[in-house]
């Protein structure tokens, strides 16, 4: 039953996220062929239903996914790792990534030459590590997510793109907000559709409450 119950959850979220991926919320500042979609406020939910292997469960198929669509190895890793570490976010308390990850994010940007005279901009990932030491709060959860995304990508954009100049990026730190404020709260809603979903399959018979969410 708990079988059936995670199959029909991942079927519904590879079906939720393929329907959202078509709704574009915003482009990557420098990047033509890469745009964020709604699908971006779905898929680190992977790891509040999975675990981590949902994490990696998501990776394989952004992977999978783009191989099919015949696209560069750098918009692969621009559509799998900042979402895979979004997601990770949600399926562990380990510091060890909750911390790590955002403050390694931060060294990293502010040592190359261009992001140094751009530190301002990498305040926002003090979110995530703020957010390890608040657990209880869902909705912290889904911020921190998305700003652990938003760090990754970030710093990939940095090194492997280098189309921004600092004064560009200082530009983006209003957008910022607006964008990762519109996509945390639409996790945040998601994730707790997602609970009522959990509670009313517990309801009638299926899944268990050892059920990740």
């Amino acid at each position: 039953m708990v079988t059936k119950m995670r199959f029909s959850a991942l079927f519904l979220m590879a079906v939720l996220s393929t329907l959202l991926a078509a709704y574009r919320f915003t482009p990557v500042q420098g990047m033509n062929t890469f745009v964020l979609s709604w699908s971006h406020a779905i898929l680190p939910l992977m790891g509040a239903l999975f675990g981590a292997l949902g994490s990696y469960l998501l990776i394989i198929r952004s992977i999978l996914l783009l191989f099919a669509m015949a696209v560069g190895f750098k918009v692969q890793l621009f559509f799998g790792l900042p979402t895979l570490f979004a997601s990770l976010y949600w399926s562990t308390e380990s510091g060890l990534l909750r911390i790590a990850v955002p403050f390694f994010c931060m060294i990293l940007f502010i040592v190359h030459p261009v992001g140094f005279y751009a530190a301002p901009y990498t305040l926002f990932w003090l979110i995530p590590i703020a957010a390890h030491f608040y657990t209880d709060s869902r909705l912290l959860t889904a911020m921190a997510s998305t700003f652990v995304a938003h760090a990754v990508g970030s710093v990939m954009h940095l090194y492997m793109v280098g189309t921004l100049s600092s004064w560009a990026w200082l530009k983006l730190i209003p957008i910022v907000v607006i964008e990762r404020m519109t996509l945390g709260l639409s996790m945040y809603v998601a994730y707790r559709l997602l609970v009522k979903l959990r509670a009313l399959a517990y309801k009638y018979g299926y899944g268990e409450r050892s059920y990740n969410l």
